[in-house]
């Protein structure tokens, strides 16, 4: 099995890890800078790893990556790697080591973040890179926000994905109502969920739901963020389950009209019906009538190939957005900013559906 050295952990040895374009004539000059990275790979058998820290870029071909892993539960500190990247003209980017590619995705053409699946014969799992710019406070985060999540329970290496919503209040609290996709099986909610926030003049922020907390990073402006933990670990918990969340502020007056265009996309997913894990990197495109299509590649269970899949899709007036891709109904439950921007799903919503987590920001 081929393994990246991302994850390289004091105690577990090599972990591994999934393209699409970001614009036109870019270069590595664009990947510079500190980023707060996030990491989840899944297996067929439930055990799941999520992955945070920083990733320093130098603007020509090299990141050095430090952080913390949760592996079912597990915490340990990354091993100090430096990986390679390169970036295409069309912002296609990738991540390596020795001249081997372990990830091919995206990165937006302002450099501020990338998205990036596996295409190694490892496990399955995305690489999300995000670089703030300041200065933020906690009212940088305010309103409603919609919700994804993605992770394993510890306890029963079973695979979950909730979706809904937030509301964050500016002063450091939010509560979430939310449902559940438990291996296709479904509690749609609402669940409720009281969190709490830090957010630093830098953008990196923790994110709490008592016990667990989270680390990660909010996008210039505080439409979009990432986080990853649980940073706690057993001991001194018995269940610190592998979770990364994203937010999505939410917004009014839109329609079907302003999903529209490319996007960078990355995603993981657990078929239940199948017992397959798969991640998923490449281009989604929406054509602002209710049509959207996936190109890319896809890593089944370790099988790598490209994949081509379509769908359609609803948006709220506030920016909700559900999406069925062809075949059985998903209703999977994402969301995009006010200004279409980004976008985030996570579910699905109905019974038997797969279980989720997609993250995408517009080319």
């Amino acid at each position: 099995m081929m393994r990246w050295a991302l994850v390289v952990l004091a105690t577990c040895g090599l972990m591994a890890c999934g393209g699409g374009g970001g614009g036109g004539g870019l270069n590595a000059s664009i990947v510079s800078g500190d980023y707060t990275l996030i990491f989840v790979s899944i297996e067929d058998n439930g055990e799941t790893n999520v992955s945070w820290g920083m990733a320093a870029a130098d603007g020509v071909s090299l990141i050095a990556v430090t952080g913390s892993n949760n592996a079912d539960g597990v915490v340990n500190p990354l091993t100090n790697a430096t990986l390679e990247y390169a970036v295409g003209t069309d912002g296609t980017m990738t991540l390596g080591q020795s001249g081997t590619v372990f990830l091919i995705g995206s990165v937006r053409a302002d450099g501020t973040m990338a998205v990036l699946g596996s295409v190694d014969d490892g496990e399955p799992g995305i690489v999300i890179l995000l670089r703030p710019s300041g200065p933020y406070n906690l009212a940088t985060a305010t309103g409603t926000y919609g919700v994804s999540a993605f992770g394993a329970e510890a306890s029963t290496a079973q695979y979950f994905s909730f979706f809904g919503t937030a509301d964050f209040d500016g002063m450091g609290a939010a509560s979430g109502s939310i449902g559940l996709n438990l291996e296709g099986n479904v509690t749609p909610g609402p669940i409720g969920a009281d969190l709490t926030y830090t957010l630093a003049a830098d953008g990196t922020s923790t994110l709490s739901s008592v016990p667990r907390n989270y680390d990660g990073a909010w996008a210039p402006g505080g439409d979009f963020s990432i986080f990853g933990g649980d940073t706690v670990g057993a001991p001194p918990l018995t269940d610190s389950d592998p979770i990364v969340w994203s937010f999505v502020r939410r917004g009014s007056g839109l329609d079907d009209a302003d999903f529209v265009g490319s996007y960078g996309f990355a995603g993981v997913e657990f078929s239940g019906t199948g017992m397959i894990a798969s991640s998923f990197s490449g281009t989604m495109t929406a054509d602002g009538l209710g049509r959207v299509t996936f190109r890319g590649t896809r890593n089944a269970s370790g099988t790598v190939g490209p994949t081509a899949e379509e769908g359609t899709y609803t948006v709220a007036a506030d920016g909700a957005i559900e999406i069925n891709r062809v075949g059985p109904t998903e209703n999977i439950q994402g969301s995009m900013s006010p200004d279409g921007q980004y976008f985030i799903a996570g579910g699905g919503s109905e019974n038997g559906s797969s279980t989720v987590f997609w993250v995408a920001f517009k080319n």
